[in-house]
């Protein structure tokens, strides 16, 4: 009951406080009742007699000398009249700059306001959120192709590094160039080649973020449902509805991730993504559906929406390229599908048959138009 008093009265003295503290606005009362910065006037001087204020401060004078005095800016922005003794005289500063004033009464006695820009605030995001996205119009299937190594991520044969198990690339699974004193790309095909076919495609995503941490009790969601066509015109339907509380070879973040910082140095998600800041980020267990039939179940599924990794010609960058000024949503199946028994190794069920005569045996589809994200706090 005290807590609901003390939030109402709080509610009434900042509607009160609002609506004293107007542009230039300006009082005479028998004593201070403002909280911002305070001048005192004694002993024929402004004490202190320079302060500096953010915008929107409302500074305070208070007459403490038996004589009369006045606050008066140079160009009359702002002044008192007459202060008494024990008067107060109020200004709210709107404006950035140099304010100089003085006393009509005693003109040597002088003072400054230095009003500085207000400080640009950062957004307070805290958990938990609900993202939405949709995306579409630019969709492009990712092809299987060797990746070229970046040696701020793999090292160089004599110094080798990023070859953890799953997240990196084996060292005997890397091609290095005549010389061998560098590391040039995987031995075999990747998800993550520079190879593309156009296609089209949709998606939308409610995501919410929830839970920081792994376990078993996160209240992370996903919703997502994703249609595009492979590039011969067949259409493929994925639907995920559960995210995966714990991840088995680096955090999941409880299911769904929000501005973190992944692949490449970071230890989270595959080396053979670029470093990148990730706006959005879930991994979940979906249905793949071809044809409109449902082809599997329980497939690892993977999308996250961050910063630009591809060139103007489609090239999957390094570190030092990343396009930090643009977004793009990737969405991969890798050829592993979950179980009870956890994560276990298992071509995705494509259909789309390549070149070799060989079935492609992952999904890594890339949507380059982002529609819309837009992203609230749950209560």
């Amino acid at each position: 009951m005290q807590k609901k008093r003390r939030e109402r009265w709080r509610q009434v003295i900042t509607a009160c406080t609002l609506s004293v503290l107007v542009a230039g606005s300006i009082a005479i009362a028998s004593q201070a009742d403002a909280g911002g910065p305070a001048v005192e006037i004694k002993g024929l001087r402004f004490q202190p007699d320079k302060i500096t204020v953010q915008v929107g401060s409302t500074v305070t004078w208070t007459n403490k000398d038996r004589a009369p005095h006045t606050v008066t800016s140079r160009n009359e922005v702002f002044s008192s009249g007459k202060l008494g003794r024990g008067d107060s005289y109020f200004f709210t500063f709107t404006e950035p700059g140099t304010y100089d004033y003085y006393c009509k009464f005693h003109p040597s006695m002088r003072g400054t306001v230095v009003v500085a820009s207000a400080r640009a605030r950062r957004p307070t995001i805290l958990l938990p959120l609900e993202i939405q996205v949709k995306a579409g119009d630019d969709v492009r299937w990712i092809l299987p192709g060797k990746r070229k190594l970046d040696p701020a991520v793999f090292g160089t044969p004599d110094q080798p590094i990023g070859f953890e198990p799953n997240i990196g690339v084996p060292l005997q699974a890397r091609e290095k160039n005549e010389a061998g004193t560098a590391y040039t790309t995987t031995l075999m095909p990747t998800p993550f080649s520079d190879k593309f076919a156009r296609v089209t495609g949709s998606l939308s995503l409610t995501a919410r973020d929830v839970s920081a941490m792994d376990g078993p009790d996160t209240e992370d969601e996903v919703d997502f449902t994703a249609t595009f066509t492979n590039p011969k015109g067949v259409e493929y339907k994925v639907v995920v509805k559960k995210a995966i509380p714990r991840g088995p070879d680096h955090p999941f973040f409880g299911g769904v991730a929000t501005n973190h910082l992944m692949h490449g140095m970071t230890g989270i998600g595959t080396r053979l993504m670029p470093t990148q800041f990730v706006y959005l980020a879930f991994w979940g267990l979906g249905d793949l559906f071809v044809k409109g039939k449902k082809v599997d179940t329980h497939r690892i599924v993977h999308v996250m929406l961050g910063e630009k990794v591809r060139d103007e010609n489609y090239r999957l960058v390094f570190d030092k390229e990343v396009n930090h000024e643009a977004t793009h949503l990737h969405l991969i199946l890798p050829p592993v599908k979950g179980s009870p028994e956890g994560p276990v190794q298992s071509p995705v069920p494509t259909g789309f048959i390549l070149p070799n005569g060989k079935q492609q045996p992952f999904l890594h589809i890339m949507f380059e138009t982002v529609e819309k994200v837009e992203t609230k706090p749950l209560k």
